[in-house]
């Protein structure tokens, strides 16, 4: 996993549509962002 990229889409805006405290360990992690 990329922890990094996590942050870099949090500090963008973005809405994980996944519990950050329990990230899945399989796919891409899914994000939202109202535009």
């Amino acid at each position: 996993r990329q922890p990094e990229a996590v942050a870099l889409y949090l500090a963008g805006g973005y809405t994980p549509l996944f519990d950050p405290d329990h990230r899945p360990t399989h796919g891409p992690l899914p994000f939202v962002k109202r535009l």
